[in-house]
């Protein structure tokens, strides 16, 4: 499905007319040199480009995201074995021991 997508995709976009204005056009529509509005030239307050955050807090909000990802993983397994504990048959096995497992870096050893 996706490489139909794709082909489709590619297909319309060489296919597509692209408006071009008139030279007259063109010409009006310059922006002056002075325009506090022009966004090439002054960024908005907030912008993440006009902030440049010093490489540790990259780092450590980096790890935090991380961190947060394996517990999330972990909170899920561990919901996934409750529910086949809670069945009547069967042996089903522990989502959290094969996720630390991997995790552990068990399977290089």
């Amino acid at each position: 499905m996706l490489v139909l997508r794709y082909i489709g995709r590619v297909i319309s976009m060489l296919t597509s007319y692209r408006h071009r204005f008139s030279k007259a056009i063109e010409a009006e529509c310059q922006i002056d040199p002075n325009d506090p509005y022009d966004l090439n030239k002054h960024l908005p307050e907030g912008n993440m480009e006009q902030r440049k955050q010093p490489i540790w807090k990259t780092v450590a909000y980096s790890v935090g995201i991380a961190i947060a990802t394996i517990a999330m993983l972990f909170v899920g397994a561990f919901l996934i074995d409750m529910k086949g504990a809670a069945r009547p048959y069967g042996d089903y096995p522990s989502m959290v021991d094969k996720l630390w497992y991997v995790i552990s870096l068990g399977w290089l050893f």
